[in-house]
Formats: C-alpha cells, structure tokens, sequence
C-alpha cells in the first residue's frame, strides 16, 4: 500500500513527532510511506522559504516558483497513492493544498484515493 504523509512541514514542531513515528510503523508494516520533507533536497532554496514568508509581498515571486515546483511534485506522488494521511495542526494551509489535490482527483478524476483525516 502506499500512503502520502500531508501535515505541519517537518521541521519543527509538531512536524517531525508525528511523520516519524507514523512513517516507522507503517513501513515497517512494509507499506511505501511518502513524506514530502523527504524531497525538499531537490529544492536547495525550499530553507530559505521561511525567512521569505516573514516578507511575503518583497519574496513573491520566490515563494511562487518554488511552490509551484513542489506543488507539481506533490501531485505526482500523491496520484500514486491509495491514501492520503492529513494531519491538520495549526494552520495547515500546505496541508489543506493537498487534500484538495485528492479530493480532485477521487471526485474528478475517479482515482481511487482514501483520505485520512486526524486533527490536533
């Protein structure tokens, strides 16, 4: 089975606690586990996207570009998932993205997608 991880980014809390601890038991159940943090290394800038957001209007076009190409990366890998796990803590707004993602493509696309809603 494989499963996208989609909750608070992981680097920080309550990021890491919650994707460690759910990726180590499910793949250890030897399920394929999806945590986009994983990816963030073809995205040497993606550090830098905090400071940004501390000056939205003067990094625009930054925090655009660079969402973009996650965005892209996220959909492809969430299109090869039978479930999607949200984790809504805090604001969640990356996390909302995503499960509209899988709402598209279950409603729309007919994929077959479950998601997995927890809350804090």
């Amino acid at each position: 089975m494989k499963l996208y991880l989609a909750g608070p980014v992981g680097y920080g809390t309550p990021g890491i606690e919650w994707k460690e601890e759910i990726k180590n038991v499910l793949r250890k159940k030897g399920h394929v586990v999806y945590d986009p943090i994983e990816n963030d290394e073809h995205y040497p800038r993606v550090v830098e996207l905090n400071e940004w957001k501390k000056s939205p209007r003067k990094h625009w076009i930054d925090i655009h570009n660079l969402m973009q190409d996650i965005f892209v990366d996220d959909n492809n890998f969430i299109t090869e998932c039978d479930y999607i796990i949200c984790y809504f803590a805090g604001r969640a707004l990356g996390t909302s993205s995503e499960q509209g993602i899988s709402y598209y493509l279950k409603t729309f696309l007919k994929k077959k997608i479950t998601i997995i809603r927890i809350t804090n």
